[in-house]
């Protein structure tokens, strides 16, 4: 049973203890993935799939009979790699991050590393499923795999398709090339892949491809990437700036211009939803969780998740044990 009480802990009394049991725990994680970081269930490849000469992998997966899936319900994980799923006529629904989406109709679903997901009613679903990473793309691509379809925790993860027929084509040319041995297939899987974003960014803002590509909107995509990815120890966005080797007026200015939010509230969003992610989907002590994500001490994270949600740690993860 789960204990949240330093209390119940006389052992844990400073934060180089703390620190040092969450770095135990998070280095013997059973053999699901050695890099399944908080007892949140991560796999870390996707699956079999091609791997090309940079090492990056790419996977097309057919479930158009249905998902082979032992259960009714995919619980809560994640992965650190991309997925697009393509439902030609879903009638089922998807988890993300303490936010469910009913699926009707043509649907794509987008899937960014690091977010929790799940599939409810994942019986119900059929179609197609691509798993790449970012090695798998050319330099110039990169810049799609970012906001709104990935990355962003203010935008939908889940797009309706009005044209499914060029959609549709798309998908079986995909799954025509992966399962063929012709020439040049990666740069044709590739270049699939490219169209497909492009199609799906238009579908999702309706803005042309390619019609937001100044300096100011790569330093945004790069800092929601830096954000995506491990927290730092600090959490001010001079230390992001400092990574992103610009100014940290220089940064504020490109997010505040890019989503009308400052780069300081994209952080505490950020440290929020890990905050949550954890609580609910670990097994980590409220205190562990607060070193773990650089808090000085449990009561300032404490502080700051109440702050943040209007909930205490322990009265949020309560209530996500209820649910569950």
């Amino acid at each position: 049973m789960r204990s949240d009480s330093c209390r119940r802990h006389p052992r844990f009394k400073t934060q180089k203890f703390y620190r040092a049991k969450v770095r135990c725990r998070l280095s013997f994680r059973g053999t699901m993935s050695s890099a399944s970081k908080y007892n949140i269930p991560e796999y870390t490849v996707p699956q079999a799939g091609l791997v090309t000469r940079s090492e990056g992998h790419f996977f097309f997966g057919d479930f158009s009979k249905g998902f082979d899936f032992p259960k009714t319900r995919v619980q809560p994980h994640r992965h650190p790699y991309f997925e697009i799923f393509w439902f030609p006529q879903a009638r089922g629904a998807f988890l993300s991050d303490f936010e469910t989406f009913e699926l009707r109709g043509s649907t794509l679903v987008f899937v960014s590393p690091g977010q929790v997901h799940g599939w409810p009613r994942g019986h119900l679903l059929a179609g197609a499923m691509l798993a790449f990473d970012e090695a798998f793309l050319e330099e110039g691509e990169r810049s799609l795999v970012g906001t709104p379809l990935f990355y962003d925790a203010e935008c939908c993860p889940v797009v309706s398709v009005r044209d499914d027929r060029e959609t549709g084509e798309l998908w079986h040319q995909i799954g025509k090339e992966y399962g063929s041995d012709r020439r040049d297939r990666i740069a044709a899987l590739r270049a699939y892949l490219r169209l497909l974003l492009i199609s799906a960014h238009r579908l999702a803002d309706g803005k042309k491809a390619g019609e937001r590509v100044g300096s100011g909107t790569r330093i945004y995509q790069d800092f929601i990437r830096l954000l995506a990815g491990d927290l730092p120890k600090k959490h001010l966005p001079k230390d992001y700036a400092r990574r992103l080797q610009v100014s940290p007026d220089y940064l504020s200015e490109c997010v505040k211009r890019e989503c009308g939010r400052s780069a300081g509230d994209l952080i505490r969003r950020r440290l929020t939803l890990e905050s949550k992610r954890l609580l609910a989907h670990s097994d980590l002590t409220i205190a562990e969780i607060g070193y773990h994500l650089h808090f000085t001490d449990p009561s300032y994270f404490s502080r700051f998740f109440k702050q943040s949600t209007g909930k205490t740690p322990r009265g949020f993860r309560e209530a996500a044990d209820a649910m569950s």
